[in-house]
């Protein structure tokens, strides 16, 4: 103690009394060590995470490697796997107490087995097969309630009983823990101990029933599966097994490639890239697929936005690749063709595991969701918090599931519900009512599960989520599908006419697969319209059918019969509310077809088309059949190519004048010319061209086919202008043999590149650039080196924003943000179709009659981009004199090898340069053979 003046009450040499402040100091006094773990506010290491026990116990896990630590120093001893093999299951139950035990016990065996060999996704599984196993007995031994009579005169059976049932809530518990995705260290330790208690109840029930001869009473039962289970928890893991094997592979293919120089003359290095490029795009497009197979029911905000930009980093990816790969077996590769392509597939590992690890994060909020989802309705349903009967055991992991296993053992397909029993009201058990139809569980919406419309706002529809089939088998349905059940309240008469064996869905009510039948009447839906999807099949159909299907489909839609059956007051509801609007429904898509997506081969078609409108249809509804005749009569008059109602937007700025010489001479000169008047009368053509595609030349990647000059003509002619104008950039500057005047052509042709630029010309400023990187061009040092660095600066900015590097994400970005008019790069689309061709099948895979629309949506975005900007058109002026010009210089550009060859002439290897004099082809030859040493 301190007093006012100074000095200190304290003790000295065990000696107590008071002591001036100078002789006294505060003791520090050190507080032993304490071991802390990072706080939420502290940074885990990197793919490190954070849980809790059911317990409260803390411990860490890492999304890459799936690890789980209690201490993030100090790793876990694995549980060693000791190799043993399968034991046999007892698949034939006798009523007796040795087949009883044999019947169980192999059951039990087969889960040790499991957990030994840390097979995790068959935890849940093979704990559900020990479960109806011991359901079976006490069900023969009516011995299923604890209060039933039997205990009344064999007390000791009561007791095992008891046993039994706590042994399997916590085996039942502990399965569900050992098989998340990011388990506690111990949980397969505490599986095998639990496992061992249901196998020593087990025994000594059977042992004590058999010692005091209990009746056994046959039984026909058919055992329950927890189908739901299955349905996510089995369904997720197996989609991470097989990402798992996917991305394993994908490695290896990436690791297979060959990055050693191209041997000209030799096209092996070449195949063998290409070969591996389309198994690597394959893969990926594989593993994108199962990524959407995951059970992502609700949406995750914590993770959806990584979720979609690790997706789309993907996309840009392989996009990448395959760029890359065309530039690496070009004949004239780049210089840095090579480096491109490693780093093209160094960004798909990284994507690739990026995505993967997402997935994982999904799969395991999924499960963790799905718990809370059912605790909660637990305790709001019942009044007691006791499980209601008939809840999923493998589907809940907390109090109450002694009592719910208790209800669960019960529950007998030919045994009634007993009086005081809660209904599920949340879930409800449906068993198959058609071949291949999997057992489904209608979740409604007071599990926070929101109705889903197919479109429109008449009736509401509940969505089914079903169990998942084995991905690897074919003839399942889709793994993801949904099928779609009317509410209660609903006329069946007006629902749906399509069956779930016909179409399709996405978790976000997006059609994923279906037959054309069900995509035409999804079409012409009576209680709603999806003009996205409308313009998605219009754009796409003709890639898995042909407009003669189409109109045969529409015509029978538009002439749907009623179903039997209908009183006269149902026809009329009937009429009314489903027939009336699907022939509306039908008639527009009809008008939409005509207008924008007829073509000249389907000449015979409108014919028929008109024949139908003018006699069929005028009977039931004659004023909209008289205009569709006058659409029809529209579309012939304007032709059978393209759309008769493409509005073409045009500016309101002034025509600007061109700027030309004063009198043209007999022969136009390049340099006599403004670098800005070339770049505008480019832009004319290539726009001219690029307003002729039409949406069908996009399909099945007609521009690569042997007939693509007949089915791509457009695209066809656009890819041709643009390789003819590489060639005249890189023909007219290796055509000047001084290289003060080849630099000063050099100069001229960066400035029309700028000059493009700031026109929205990208497809021409990416030919430009083109020839600046092709190999005559590139390799000419001293050319480049009289550029001035001014110059050379912007043309950096100019690479940089038509870089390929994440799929062109910078050019993206600039054409995203510009005004139109402008044409677009041709190339990035057509790697974006093709990559989605390679990559996703026309049919699912799980049911081959399905069409895979989620392919053709995609597809069609692309195509409706490319229609966008076919929209503006550019206000300048032609100038006929350089067009001709142009034209004829654009058509004598020479071969990329003898470009090669004249380069190598104008700046040898040796470092020379030919000033002024004439090119002597055979006088560089005989130079390159002598410093070959070959004469």
């Amino acid at each position: 103690m301190r007093l006012p003046s100074g000095w200190w009450d304290g003790i000295l040499n065990g000696q107590r009394g008071w002591f001036p402040s100078n002789y006294v100091s505060t003791p520090q006094i050190q507080q032993p060590a304490q071991v802390t773990e990072p706080t939420e506010e502290q940074a885990l290491p990197n793919h490190w995470g954070k849980k809790k026990t059911d317990d409260g116990r803390v411990y860490y896990y890492n999304v890459v490697t799936d690890e789980t630590r209690w201490n993030l120093d100090e790793p876990v001893e694995k549980r060693p796997i000791r190799p043993r093999p399968e034991p046999a299951i007892e698949h034939r139950l006798e009523y007796t107490w040795e087949g009883f035990s044999k019947f169980i016990i192999s059951r039990i065996n087969h889960l040790q087995w499991v957990t030994n060999q840390n097979l995790k996704d068959k935890y849940v599984s093979c704990s559900s097969d020990v479960v109806e196993a011991i359901r079976l007995m006490l069900i023969a031994t009516g011995t299923v309630s604890a209060e039933s009579p039997v205990f009344t005169s064999h007390h000791i059976l009561k007791m095992y009983h008891h046993q039994i049932l706590g042994s399997l809530s916590r085996m039942v518990l502990s399965a569900k823990t050992a098989s998340g995705l990011w388990p506690p260290p111990d949980a397969g330790s505490v599986l095998e101990q639990t496992i061992s208690e249901v196998l020593l109840s087990t025994r000594n029930f059977i042992r004590v029933s058999d010692s005091q001869h209990l009746k056994i009473v046959m039984q026909h039962q058919k055992p329950e599966n927890d189908s739901h289970s299955e349905a996510t928890v089995g369904h997720a893991r197996e989609v991470l097994n097989e990402l798992t094997v996917t991305m394993t592979s994908i490695d290896r293919l990436i690791g297979s490639l060959d990055f050693s120089p191209k041997v000209d003359g030799d096209n092996i290095i070449t195949k063998s890239i290409i070969t591996t490029v389309r198994g690597i795009v394959s893969e990926v497009g594989d593993f994108l697929c199962l990524v959407d197979e995951l059970p992502m029911l609700t949406p995750i905000e914590s993770l959806d936005v990584d979720f979609k930009m690790n997706r789309l980093s993907l996309y840009n990816s392989i996009s990448g690749l395959v760029m890359a790969t065309r530039n690496a077996t070009a004949k004239i590769p780049p210089r840095d063709a090579v480096e491109q392509l490693s780093k093209s597939t160094e960004q798909i590992e990284k994507s690739v595991k990026a995505l993967f690890v997402c997935a994982k994060l999904y799969a395991a909020e999924e499960e963790e969701r799905e718990q809370q989802t059912l605790h909660e309705y637990i305790e709001s349903n019942t009044p007691d918090g006791k499980a209601p009967r008939r809840v999923l055991s493998m589907n809940f992991a907390e109090q109450g599931i002694t009592a719910e296993l208790q209800k669960k053992l019960s529950v007998a397909d030919d045994v009634p519900h007993s009086a005081g029993a809660t209904p599920m009201e949340d879930f409800v058990y449906r068993k198959p009512e058609r071949r291949g139809d999997p057992t489904t569980f209608q979740r409604r919406p007071s599990i926070q599960t929101q109705e889903r419309r197919i479109s429109g706002d008449k009736p509401r529809l509940h969505m089914v989520y079903q169990k998942r089939p084995s991905i690897t088998t074919s003839s399942s349905l889709s793994p993801i599908s949904a099928t779609f059940m009317h509410s209660p309240g609903v006329e069946s008469f007006l629902g749906s006419d399509y069956t779930p064996d016909e179409i399709i869905f996405t978790a976000d009510g997006q059609v994923k697969g279906a037959t054309m039948r069900g995509l035409v009447e999804k079409l012409t839906m009576h209680d709603g319209v999806d003009p996205n999807f409308t313009t998605q099949f219009l754009i796409t159909y003709r890639s898995f059918s042909n407009s003669s299907d189409l109109f045969d489909l529409l015509k029978q839609r538009f002439m749907i019969p009623p179903p039997g059956g209908l009183t006269i007051e149902e026809l009329l509801i009937w009429e009314e509310k489903k027939q009336k609007p699907v022939r509306l429904r039908t008639f527009n898509v009809f008008k939409l077809w005509i207008e924008n997506y007829i073509q000249q081969e389907d000449l015979p078609i409108i014919e028929a088309v008109r024949d139908f409108t003018a006699g069929p249809m005028a009977e039931q509804m004659e004023k909209v059949a008289q205009h569709l005749l006058r659409v029809i009569d529209r579309r012939l008059e304007a032709g059978l190519n393209g759309s008769i109602n493409r509005m073409v937007v045009t500016s309101n700025k002034d025509v600007p004048q061109p700027i030309v010489p004063r009198s043209f001479p007999k022969k136009i000169k390049l340099l006599d010319l403004d670098p800005l008047e070339v770049a505008r009368q480019i832009t004319l053509m290539e726009s001219g061209l690029f307003q002729k595609l039409q949406a069908p030349e996009f399909l099945d990647k007609a521009w690569s086919t042997t007939d693509q000059h007949t089915v791509a003509p457009n695209v066809k002619m656009m890819i041709s202008r643009s390789n003819q104008i590489t060639g005249w950039v890189a023909h007219t500057i290796l055509s000047e043999t001084d290289v003060k005047r080849r630099s000063k052509i050099l100069l001229y042709f960066i400035t029309v590149a700028e000059k493009c630029r700031e026109l929205n010309n990208y497809n021409t400023l990416m030919t430009i650039l083109a020839a600046f990187n092709s190999s005559p061009i590139h390799r000419l040092k001293k050319t480049w080196d009289l550029v001035p660095q001014k110059i050379m600066s912007g043309l950096d900015n100019l690479k940089d924003l038509m870089n390929s590097i994440k799929n062109f994400n910078s050019y993206r970005n600039a054409l995203r943000h510009s005004n139109p008019p402008c044409v677009p790069f041709l190339g990035c689309y057509l790697t974006d179709l093709t990559f989605l061709e390679d990559a996703n099948p026309h049919r699912l895979k799980e049911d081959p009659k399905m069409i895979n629309f989620a392919k053709m949506a995609k597809i069609a975005e692309v195509i409706r981009e490319v229609q966008q900007f076919q929209q503006a058109s550019y206000q300048l002026k032609t100038v006929a004199e350089i067009e001709s010009w142009l034209l004829k210089e654009l058509y004598i550009s020479p071969d990329e090898s003898v470009l090669y060859d004249t380069s190598l002439q104008l700046e040898p290897r040796d470092g020379t340069i030919l000033k002024g004099r004439p090119l002597n082809p055979e006088e560089d030859l005989r130079r390159i053979l002598e410093g070959s040493g070959f004469v």
